[in-house]
């Protein structure tokens, strides 16, 4: 009872800040250093706390009671090359993502654990004239509790089933250009074309939700030598309960919503997609193993960003509210591989390195700043140390994006344009120790 009260209050007391740059659109899955070290290729062979995460079947293979506290601290940067001959870069990202995770036995054929993780999440902001109309900031904030229990069927099998409980916050802002508002306003009113400049207002919606899903895995010994792995999430459905508010409206803008400032209730659907990995691991020697992994991301149930503005009434403010709303997705299911190897030098240091690549989920037809993602490739590697009873794990993990060549409308009814070749690249680098008691 000790240890549980441990772990509930230190999951307490983790920062709230734990998101990244979406890595396969909003995904951010570097759960510990152990298995950032191996490229997250752990699905078969993870013997530590965070197999609450990866494949929870593998709470049977743990030794005794264990806790792992871990930091994840992430260096992203993006720019892209407009086709109005200038080189936008977004602002750099330094951001800290914990988790902790706890495993126990609790007999021969059982065993259960808990996972306090942040494994979606992102961050960007632009200060540019020519993004600013598209995004200036987008965050999303994901904290996920998971417990889970386990069983050992038989000497060959362990199957596991979890809950899943997340908090999302979400946070959207960007400038609301005035000139071709007003201007659109007067000539709806008038029946005259002009052109009103006007300064910029600015627009934010701010919301958040508790969802629920649950996931099953399966370990399977094929023999002395070789182990399959099988994990499933269920997608996890937010509605982001909130408000949209504007201020710095002016000129007929202002009119309509009465003053220079405005706020509505309004709620924003955004769903986390189910989740499929399966791998297999080998034991090539007695100090030396690898293993191969493909997981099916179900981004497709990403369709649109269509926010409902619940407290408006007036079918002219609905009217300029609903202006680009909904916005189309279209995101589809992707295929991410993975491989890693893991050396043991001796009883008391092991390496490792791996290789992943993610494509995008999101087609060029929608593709927009406020999540600016693209094929990424990484490179991994990894130093474990392991003492009497606690090991203290070290990894990093190189993130290259593919350049992005983007010919889409998104921001012309604003009257800009995000076209041109967008970059992104990030460096991770993680810390985690665990303790067995």
């Amino acid at each position: 009872m000790k240890k549980l009260s441990l772990l509930i209050w230190v999951s307490l007391v983790l920062p709230g800040s734990v998101f990244a740059v979406g890595s396969g659109g909003y995904n951010n899955d570097i759960a510990d250093a152990r298995s950032l070290g191996n490229g997250m290729a752990v699905v078969a062979r993870i013997d530590s706390p965070a197999c609450n995460w990866y494949n929870p079947a593998c709470l049977t293979q743990t030794e005794g009671a264990q806790i792992s506290l871990s930091g994840m601290y992430e260096n992203v940067t993006g720019d892209f090359d407009s086709v109005f001959g200038l080189n936008i870069e977004t602002e750099e990202g330094n951001y800290f993502i914990p988790s902790l995770f706890y495993s126990q036995n609790i007999n021969e054929k059982l065993a259960y654990g808990i996972g306090v993780s942040s494994p979606y999440g992102l961050k960007t902001e632009w200060d540019n004239p020519i993004t600013d109309y598209v995004a200036t900031m987008t965050e999303l904030k994901v904290i996920l509790f998971n417990p889970n229990i386990a069983y050992t069927v038989n000497d060959q099998i362990s199957i596991a089933f979890g809950l899943d409980v997340a908090r999302a916050d979400g946070t959207m802002k960007k400038k609301i250009n005035e000139t071709v508002l007003n201007s659109a306003l007067y000539a709806l009113s008038t029946g005259i074309l002009a052109l009103l400049p006007s300064p910029d207002a600015e627009s934010s919606l701010d919301g958040s939700d508790t969802g629920y899903g649950w996931n099953v895995a399966l370990l399977y010994k094929i023999n002395d030598k070789a182990k399959a792995g099988f994990s499933y999430r269920s997608p996890i459905e937010f509605s982001l309960d909130g408000k949209v508010a504007f201020s710095g409206l002016n000129g007929l803008t202002a009119l309509v919503f009465g003053s220079a400032s405005y706020s509505v209730d309004a709620s924003l659907d955004l769903p986390l997609p189910a989740t499929v990995t399966a791998g297999i691991s080998y034991q090539i020697s007695e100090k030396t193993s690898v293993e191969m992994d493909i997981e099916l991301a179900q981004w497709s149930k990403l369709d649109q960003f269509k926010i409902d503005y619940n407290g408006e009434t007036d079918l002219t403010r609905l009217l300029v509210l609903n202006l680009d709303n909904p916005v189309a997705k279209d995101w589809e299911d992707t295929w991410n591989t993975a491989i890693g190897i893991e050396h043991k030098i001796d009883e008391t240091y092991a390496v490792a390195a791996g290789m992943r690549y993610r494509p995008t989920p999101v087609p060029e037809e929608t593709f927009e700043i406020s999540i600016p993602s693209s094929d990424l490739f990484d490179i991994h590697g990894g130093v474990f140390i392991s003492f009497e009873s606690s090991k203290l794990d070290f990894s990093f993990s190189y993130v290259m994006g593919k350049a992005r060549d983007i010919d889409n409308s998104v921001g012309y009814t604003s009257g800009t344009s995000i076209n041109g070749e967008h970059h992104l690249k990030a460096l991770v680098l993680g810390m985690t120790y665990t303790y067995k008691f």
